[in-house]
C-alpha cells in the first residue's frame, strides 16, 4: 500500500498540492466570514432591541417625573398646564436669593431656549423646564449652586426642583416678551385634548 501511496505522489506534480492547499484556505476563509456574518447579524438585532428599549426608557422617566412631581409634598412647582410655582417654590426663591440670582442669567438662558427655535407656548415651557434644570447649574456661580444645593439638603429634596423654579420663571418671561399668553400652553398641549 505504501509503494502505490509512493507512487501516486511521484505521480502528481508540485501544482496539484499548490492548487488543493488553494482550496483548503478558501473554505476556511468562507466558513471564517459565515461565522463573522453571523456574528454581525446577531449584533444588529442586539442593537435594534436596545434601540426600540430606549423609547420606551424615556417615556417611563417621564411617567415618573410626573408620578413623583404630583406626590411630592415639598413640590416647588405643579405640573398642572401651565406650570406654575407653588407657595413653596416661591418660598425656596427667596431663600436662595432668586431674585439676584435671575437676573444674572436670564440673557444666556433666553439664548439656549431660542437655540431651540420654540414657536408654540407648549414648546417653550418644555424647553425652559429642559434648559433651567440643565444650563443653568453649569453656567451658575459657585456661590449660587451652592445656595440651591444647601436648600435641596435643608428641605430635603432634588436641586433639580429647585432649578425647575427658574424654568417657570423662563418660560413666563419669554412669553411675555412674545405677547402670548401663559394660558396658550395649554392650547398646544399635545397631551391635552381640544375641545
Amino acid at each position: 500500500m505504501e509503494a502505490v501511496f509512493l507512487k501516486l505522489l511521484e505521480q502528481l506534480n508540485s501544482s496539484v498540492f499548490i492548487l488543493l492547499g488553494i482550496l483548503v484556505v478558501a473554505a476556511y476563509t468562507l466558513h471564517s466570514l459565515g461565522r463573522w456574518r453571523e456574528r454581525f447579524f446577531n449584533q444588529d438585532k442586539r442593537l435594534d432591541k436596545i434601540e426600540s428599549m430606549h423609547d420606551k426608557v424615556v417615556i417611563l422617566e417621564t411617567k415618573i417625573q410626573l408620578i413623583y412631581e404630583n406626590t411630592n409634598p415639598k413640590r416647588a412647582f405643579m405640573s398642572s398646564s401651565p406650570i406654575r410655582l407653588t407657595d413653596f417654590g416661591h418660598d425656596l426663591f427667596g431663600k436662595i436669593g432668586g431674585e439676584k440670582m435671575f437676573p444674572k442669567y436670564i440673557a444666556k438662558l433666553q439664548e439656549s431656549v431660542e437655540n431651540e427655535n420654540p414657536n408654540h407656548p407648549y414648546d417653550i415651557q418644555m424647553i425652559a423646564m429642559n434648559v433651567a434644570k440643565s444650563v443653568l447649574p453649569k453656567i451658575a456661580s459657585a456661590d449660587d449652586v451652592n445656595a440651591v444645593k444647601q436648600q435641596a439638603f435643608e428641605n430635603g429634596i432634588l436641586d433639580e426642583d429647585i432649578w425647575g423654579i427658574f424654568g417657570v420663571l423662563l418660560r413666563d418671561k419669554i412669553l411675555e416678551e412674545r405677547g402670548m399668553p401663559i394660558s396658550d400652553v395649554d392650547k398646544h398641549d399635545p397631551n391635552k385634548r381640544q375641545k
